[in-house]
Order: C-alpha cells, then sequence, then structure tokens
C-alpha cells in the first residue's frame, strides 16, 4: 500500500538533518518535493536520512535533488545504496547540457527554398 511522501527537519547540535520517509514515487509524492524545498532553503548544510523511504522512483530522486538544489553530499545522505544510487544519477542528469535541436530539413523544404530562390532571381531580372 502507497504511504505518502513526509519529511522531517531535525537539529541535532550544529547540524540538521531531514529524515523522509513514506514512499517517494510519482503517485504517493503529492507537494512533500516543494515543501521539502522551502524548508530547506534557508538551510546552509544538510543532512539527509533517506533510510526510512519505502519506495523511490526518479520522480522522487528528482523532488529531492529539486528541493536541495543538487546539494547532495555522500558524505552526509544516509539512504540504501539502490536510493543513493538512482539520487547520483538524477543529479548528474539535472547537470547535463540540454542537447540542442537540430532540424531535419525535407525533400520538401529543399523544393520550396528553390522555388523562392527562383521567384526572387525572377523578379530581380
Amino acid at each position: 500500500m502507497d504511504r505518502p511522501a513526509e519529511f522531517s527537519v531535525e537539529q541535532s547540535g550544529e547540524s540538521q538533518t531531514a529524515i523522509l520517509s513514506g514512499d517517494w514515487t510519482a503517485i504517493s509524492l503529492g507537494d512533500a518535493g516543494p515543501r521539502l524545498g522551502k524548508a530547506l532553503h534557508q538551510i546552509e548544510q544538510i543532512a539527509l536520512d533517506l533510510t526510512k523511504i519505502g519506495r523511490c522512483d526518479t520522480a522522487g530522486a528528482f523532488a529531492i535533488v529539486r528541493a536541495t538544489g543538487g546539494r547532495i553530499d555522500p558524505a552526509t545522505l544516509a539512504a540504501a545504496p539502490t536510493i543513493a544510487r538512482l539520487l547520483a544519477l538524477v543529479t548528474a542528469a539535472s547537470r547535463a547540457a540540454p542537447v540542442p535541436h537540430l532540424r531535419n530539413r525535407s525533400f520538401y523544404d529543399l523544393l520550396v527554398r528553390l522555388g523562392r530562390g527562383l521567384m526572387n532571381v525572377a523578379a530581380d531580372a
């Protein structure tokens, strides 16, 4: 059964730890990601405890990465190896430069450009 994604931020000495729980999946995520982002906005150094997460997919990992601003430090991350690997993959993908869209010029476009060029030559003559 799906458990909604939740979190709490706890103060332990000088450091703060965000403890995430529930299922961080596309179905049960809700507004937990933006709420986590607001809670972590003013915090410089944050430790993440993801050991209480039941299930996590790429949508949940992306919500965590976006909420932390990509400031996930492996030294302060407590998570299952699969979730830690997923977070590393999503972090790397979110930092990648976008692929430029190259327009595929079709034969039709060639004929259109040729026709316009011929008409311009005729108009100039």
